[in-house]
């Protein structure tokens, strides 16, 4: 079989999503977690629903010109092959309330009545500021992407403040009902520590090549759309000029903040899957065959790398040479 033939089954086979699915499901029992707990489980799901949910995004959006699965295939990729992320739920959830926001923004453009649609965006962010309060922070990206969709005036952004400030009553008047006012503070406090300070201290080798590998992506599908950028409708371009925005800007948050990286690293697996996607889908020609081959195989060496890596630092080398 051809190189091409092998990319358009990867980019049109309908049995690939169920196929990376059950390649994600075996790399969770690999790693001993136990699936069938409600977080693990909630987790896994969630992945698995944002990553249909960018299907439905680039279908109604038309994000990426050819019908293609890779949107959910990178997703499920970066996600299912990050031990990091198996158990995190909360990482889960925040990428899904970051994708909702992706809808509510691509459905403004143009529109001048998007009062809608920025009400969304700022309950989704605020919701989930309870749970990770660090996501409020991506309030001004999106008032950014608006203002680039031409959607963002003055009742549009006084829509966002008025859903950061309804949550915010809301949690308050529970905070008082439950008699723990400090709910808010404590939230913020656990996270406020972690920003800023560059150190690299919980930054594995295999995280570190992974991260670098898909960096190199992203630079080589950045190039390919700015090669072929006139060949895009506008609002197509718009909206990946804010993918790649978003991209850059989760990347410099997960730098600057160690302790959250892993929920940024969730985050931008969203924008980040959207971006290959849409390269390798369009990029019809040997290279990107065989590097969209590689990449897969990458990802879940990764994962074994990383697993088998982490298993070798918990042996007493003591232990080990004396056995010798």
């Amino acid at each position: 079989m051809q190189i091409q033939q092998i990319q358009k089954t990867f980019v049109t086979g309908r049995i690939i999503i169920p196929l990376i699915i059950v390649v994600v499901i075996l790399l969770r029992l690999h790693s001993g977690i136990a699936l069938l707990s409600f977080g693990n489980a909630m987790a896994l799901l969630v992945h698995i629903s944002v990553a249909l949910l960018l299907l439905q995004v680039n279908y109604t959006y038309t994000v990426i010109r050819d019908r293609s699965m890779l949107p959910a295939v990178f997703y499920l990729l970066l996600t299912g092959t990050d031990a990091q992320l198996f158990t995190n739920l909360t990482a889960s959830l925040i990428s899904l309330s970051i994708l909702l926001c992706f809808f509510c923004v691509f459905s403004s453009y143009q529109r001048g009545n998007a009062q809608v649609d920025a009400l969304d965006i700022s309950l989704l962010l605020t919701v989930g500021s309870i749970f990770w309060w660090p996501s409020i922070l991506f309030l001004p990206v999106f008032w950014l992407a608006l203002f680039q969709f031409q959607s963002l005036n003055f009742k549009s952004f006084i829509a966002t403040l008025i859903g950061v400030l309804v949550v915010l009553v809301f949690v308050f008047a529970w905070s008082v009902y439950q008699g723990d006012i400090h709910f808010l503070d404590e939230n913020i406090r656990s996270y406020s520590d972690s920003f800023f300070p560059i150190r690299f201290r919980t930054w594995t080798p295999v995280e570190i090549v992974r991260i670098s590998y898909t960096g190199l992506l992203i630079i080589l599908s950045f190039a390919y759309l700015m090669h072929n950028i006139f060949k895009e409708k506008i609002r197509t371009r718009t909206i990946l000029y804010f993918i790649y925005s978003f991209i850059l800007v989760t990347g410099l948050a997960a730098i600057l903040s160690e302790q959250n990286k892993q929920i940024l690293f969730a985050i931008a697996g969203v924008p980040v899957s959207m971006a290959l996607a849409h390269y390798f889908t369009l990029a019809k020609n040997r290279f990107t065959g065989y590097l969209l081959l590689i990449s897969i195989v990458f990802y879940i060496g990764a994962y074994f790398c990383e697993h088998y890596l982490e298993y070798l630092l918990q042996i007493s080398w003591i232990d080990l040479i004396s056995i010798f």
